[in-house]
């Protein structure tokens, strides 16, 4: 029988990193929400696994060796796990942009095993060997604080409603390991403590601008300098609550009022800067406790 998943992205709405680990690891803490955009998996199955890519951004993971992909080495991990083999035809179509800060990849490969396996300890023993940011797509949709390396989920994060918001990528590629190169620990930012609640937009943006930032901003515009320009073009459009980068970049969001005041920004953007990537989505907003 066919099975087939959404894999949303996620927006890293702060980002504090807050030190090293004795491994060389970096600590963090991040509050993060996922999208109404989302690549598409389609499991059909067959006597051996083949991954196939469609989608606008294929062509970005199209040179990797299948044993590379993210889905392939979930599937590897699962089996060895239960003892028992997945083979498919995978069909996976990438709307998301990889390398962006926005985890397209983890989610492909964490709610592609949430969907085969409901044992949770399971799951964590997994994409907990896969990826930083990997586990925290066990609890999509809801937003989750990330903390230590990221393997850590602190599900106990505020109330907030759903997010309008636009995103943009200029098309450069933000490599993660360079930004981390070019951190100075005085980027380093203690973790805070969330309230519980809050009742609208506003507050919420108006508590990340006054007590949050993006630790990794500052390394990531000196290592792709157009990030800025990026950040600036969001910041400038009529109503932006905060803009803010995703992750290492080179995805950049900004937070709108409303659903129709962030198109508007889109289309405004998408006619200044044709070459950039832009949509207009919704972060889905934890709504009870």
């Amino acid at each position: 029988m066919m099975k087939e998943c959404k894999t949303p992205a996620k927006v890293n709405l702060h980002l504090h990193i807050i030190g090293k680990s004795p491994d060389g690891y970096h600590n963090l803490q991040s509050l993060i929400a996922f999208t109404g955009l989302s690549d598409t998996i389609t499991l059909t199955p067959s006597p051996k696994r083949k991954i196939t890519l469609s989608g606008p951004f294929s062509y970005q993971i199209s040179k990797l060796k299948q044993e590379d992909n993210l889905i392939e080495k979930s599937l590897r991990l699962l089996e060895q796990e239960t003892k028992a083999p997945y083979n498919f035809d995978i069909s996976l179509h990438k709307n998301i942009p990889t390398g962006g800060g926005l985890g397209g990849g983890s989610g492909n490969a964490a709610i592609l095993l949430k969907s085969l396996n409901t044992d949770k300890n399971i799951l964590t023993k997994i994409t907990s060997q896969l990826g930083s940011d990997i586990t925290a797509f066990l609890e999509a949709p809801a937003p989750v604080i990330m903390e230590e390396t990221g393997n850590r989920i602190n599900s106990a994060s505020p109330i907030f409603p759903d997010l309008p918001i636009l995103l943009v990528n200029n098309g450069e590629q933000c490599p993660t390991p360079s930004v981390y190169a070019a951190m100075e620990e005085s980027d380093w930012k203690p973790a805070i403590n969330f309230p519980d609640k809050f009742d609208t937009i506003e507050k919420l943006t108006t508590f990340l601008k006054i007590h949050t930032e993006n630790s990794m901003s500052r390394a990531a515009i000196k290592t792709v300098p157009i990030l800025q320009k990026t950040l600036n073009t969001i910041e400038n459009q009529d109503q932006c609550l905060l803009s803010r980068l995703s992750g290492s970049g080179a995805t950049c969001f900004g937070i709108f009022p409303t659903s129709a005041q962030a198109e508007h920004a889109a289309t405004i953007i998408k006619k200044t800067h044709p070459e950039w990537w832009v949509m207009s989505d919704t972060l889905t907003g934890k709504k009870t406790l």
